[in-house]
């Protein structure tokens, strides 16, 4: 819906909001970047780190040349922004002083006067006044000039404020982008180097686990037995299945682990066979079985009720 403008065109509801939205975004920014140097420092060892353990697996398939090409793209393209931001962030900004009444500035102070003297002239003029329909309509054009005037004044504000907000982000949070996005791009590049490591482990290692599925129970689903009854048992109905990188099958010989509810008592497991039972007064709520063979795990959720 369209808001109706007053006599001095202002339309009161969708400017505030929009300046205090402006304002709480810059701000977050700030403050999500006020650690990079740090964060850019840890990253640049951590991906050092791996990069050496990359390399000394080498790069010996396809898919692998491809990471090594995409991470050598990043890393020439984060040396070129961090260039950049180091140049901005040591630069010192030009600070503006705006002369202290601009054309803008004075049409809001006229407009201003014009409204503190209707102000005056209207409540002179309505005091005394009986209530009857000349003195309503006359008590509301008055808060409508108030409430004018408020907004007037609040404009006045901003046009000082602004200046300052410049001085402050001279960039107008171009600088914060610009770091957000090198992190980014390190991250991207800490994940490429992790996806070699893995890939040329596999590929060194043929009968290494990759993937594990098909682990399912007969139950899922338990309800606490009765005090003095025996403990309900819920076993593996489909073991895991456990492939190589190259999807060939290998026998599973995993552990089961069992995590539940803070505190939770009366559910256990065998880590060989994965045989669950919940006695008598067991703490309700979801527990996690997980097989893990060699790293690689897949997890299944029971729930106790």
């Amino acid at each position: 819906m369209i808001k109706k403008l007053s006599k001095f065109g202002l339309a009161t509801g969708g400017t505030i909001l929009i300046t205090l939205s402006l304002m709480a975004s810059s701000a977050l920014a700030y403050n999500n970047n006020q650690n990079f140097a740090s964060t850019y420092n840890q990253n640049v060892q951590q991906e050092a780190s791996l990069q050496q353990k990359a390399l000394t697996l080498g790069v010996n398939n396809s898919s692998i040349a491809s990471i090594n090409s995409t991470v050598q793209l990043i890393n020439t393209e984060v040396a070129s922004l961090y260039t950049a931001e180091q140049a901005l962030a040591n630069a010192k900004p030009v600070t503006v002083s705006i002369p202290s009444s601009t054309p803008a500035q004075s049409n809001l102070e006229n407009k201003i006067n014009q409204l503190k003297s209707l102000l005056q002239k209207g409540t002179k003029d309505h005091k005394g006044k009986h209530d009857d329909d000349s003195g309503r309509g006359k008590q509301i054009k008055i808060k409508k000039w108030r409430a004018d005037l408020n907004f007037l004044k609040w404009q006045m504000n901003q046009s000082r404020s602004s200046n300052q907000f410049w001085n402050a982000h001279p960039y107008n949070g171009a600088l914060t982008t610009l770091q957000s996005s090198i992190l980014h791009l390190q991250s991207s590049a800490i994940h490429y180097l992790n996806e070699w490591i893995t890939l040329a482990t596999q590929t060194a290692n043929p009968s290494a686990p990759a993937t594990i599925s098909g682990l399912t129970y007969a139950l899922g689903t338990i309800n606490v037995p009765a005090l003095g009854a025996s403990p309900v048992i819920d076993n593996v109905a489909v073991a895991p299945i456990v492939k190589s990188a190259n999807g060939t099958i290998l026998s599973d010989s995993g552990l089961y682990t069992l995590s539940g509810p803070n505190g939770a008592t009366g559910v256990t497991i065998n880590s060989t066979s994965g045989e669950l039972a919940v006695a008598p007064g067991a703490t309700v709520g979801t527990y996690i079985i997980t097989y893990v063979q060699n790293g690689v795990a897949q997890a299944v959720n029971i729930n106790v009720v």
